[in-house]
């Protein structure tokens, strides 16, 4: 299945130090919920899993995050679609919401970033609406 897909990472009121994201560098890691933005033009579910996974080789700047020990994986989203969409739903993201690394996940194209500091689920939701794709939650932390 082809699509995109926003993750929600929350990061943990005790981690405010620097963790490296690969060719980005040191970044400081403000606590919050932080959603990624990212695309999978085939194994949408098997992308979204692997996000997901503690253990992986380090490859996109999301597998810093999500392996560091204070950040984790809260929610993912979806939506099937053969439209290239994914840079769409990160500038409306971008309206409302700050993006605290330029690059992050957005080396492959001219977006600033593809992670956003935002409230919640909503924010996710309200953005896959505007972009007029039928979202899926696949999963949400209680």
């Amino acid at each position: 299945m082809n699509g995109v897909y926003i993750i929600l990472i929350r990061v943990d009121s005790a981690c405010r130090h620097r963790i490296r994201i690969g060719s980005l560098g040191m970044v400081m890691l403000t606590p919050g919920i932080y959603a990624y933005v990212g695309s999978a033009m085939n194994s949408l579910k098997t992308r979204i899993k692997r996000h997901a996974s503690i253990s992986k080789r380090l490859r996109w700047h999301i597998d810093y995050l999500t392996t560091h020990g204070c950040a984790k994986v809260i929610s993912a989203v979806y939506a099937a679609t053969d439209r290239r969409v994914e840079c769409m739903l990160s500038c409306y993201l971008a309206e409302q919401h700050h993006a605290p690394f330029k690059g992050f996940g957005s080396s492959d194209c001219s977006c600033y970033s593809h992670l956003y500091l935002v409230n919640g689920l909503d924010d996710v939701l309200a953005v896959f609406k505007r972009c007029n794709l039928d979202a899926v939650v696949l999963y949400e932390e209680q």
